[in-house]
């Protein structure tokens, strides 16, 4: 028997793709932590760690210490929002049943007047500025209903009454639209902002809002506050700095002209100054020369006659 060649029995391998070498992968998870944004957390504490070192320029350190006062300025207003936000959507799930019916009621007894061959127009009226009074009270208050089980106490009544006429009247000055009932949140979306305020200002007043709510509204706009009055002092600050520095400029300037100024006669004339006085040394050792001499008259000199002056050189 012929033996057959080991090679040619062999199948040919695979063709295998390249392995990509390990430092790739430590370089994209390098570069996908780069690329994260960090949190208003992680800032704060980066901040803390820097400023714990003992060796910190002075310059570096307060300008660090003013970007972690900002960013605790906003970690505060952001709190503060977002519990104004979690108290006023709470008592929007609480009372949402409620205006539901109460408005569906009001739009029902008007279909039915509207039905009748003479509608009573003043009732019309009136279920009408009840459904403006439903539809936009304080999303954020202490809902008071028109059809209670049991008779509110009398401050109820002046709560409820207060803001109804409130209402109403923003409605017919136009700063609030007519509403039909049907769609409350559009209603609102339209709304000025200032008319809202106005109105939880009022629901405020009667002690309808939730104290809680109140306290975290006041928070955030003392934090805001807070934040601005900052913001313009480190502008102030960077200011005055400027201006210093612009003065200390002009200063040194207007000294080394008025230096300069001085120093050129000087340099001109070849001789010292005239406001120089001798040393101490030097006057003593004049005073005993002029001792040790002889007191001697010298003669007056005579006077030379002064030569006739010719009238071309006049």
């Amino acid at each position: 028997m012929v033996q057959q060649d080991k090679g040619k029995s062999k199948k040919p391998r695979a063709a295998t793709a390249p392995q990509k070498p390990a430092t790739t992968a430590a370089s994209d998870a390098a570069a996908k932590g780069s690329k994260k944004h960090k949190g208003l957390g992680q800032q704060l504490r980066d901040i803390r760690r820097l400023l714990a070192r003992p060796n910190l320029p002075a310059t570096v350190r307060q300008a660090h210490e003013r970007q972690l006062a900002a960013l605790e300025l906003e970690r505060q207003t952001s709190t503060s929002d977002k519990a104004v936000v979690t108290l006023e959507r709470t008592a929007v799930n609480k009372y949402h049943a409620i205006r539901f019916f109460e408005r569906r009621k009001l739009l029902r007894l008007m279909e039915t007047a509207r039905k009748k061959d003479q509608p009573d127009l003043s009732q019309l009226a009136k279920w009408m500025a009840d459904v403006n009074y439903v539809t936009y009270f304080p999303k954020s208050a202490k809902y008071l209903s028109l059809f209670p089980k049991t008779e509110p106490d009398a401050r109820a009544k002046q709560a409820r009454e207060a803001i109804h006429r409130l209402i109403n009247r923003f409605v017919t000055e136009g700063a609030l639209k007519q509403a039909d009932g049907y769609e409350p949140s559009k209603a609102l979306g339209e709304t000025d902002e200032q008319t809202l305020r106005a109105l939880e200002e009022v629901a405020k007043q009667h002690r309808l809002l939730s104290d809680r709510l109140v306290s975290a509204r006041e928070q955030a706009a003392n934090a805001q506050n807070a934040a601005r009055a900052a913001s313009a002092e480190d502008d102030d600050a960077e200011d005055d700095s400027d201006d210093q520095e612009e003065g200390e400029d002009e200063e040194e300037d207007a000294s080394d002209s008025e230096s300069e100024e001085d120093k050129a006669p000087q340099k001109r004339s070849g001789r010292k100054p005239e406001n120089i006085k001798p040393s101490s040394g030097a006057t003593s050792t004049a005073a005993s020369r002029s001792a040790k001499r002889p007191n001697v008259s010298k003669p007056a000199a005579k006077s030379k006659p002064e030569p006739e002056q010719d009238d071309f050189f006049l």
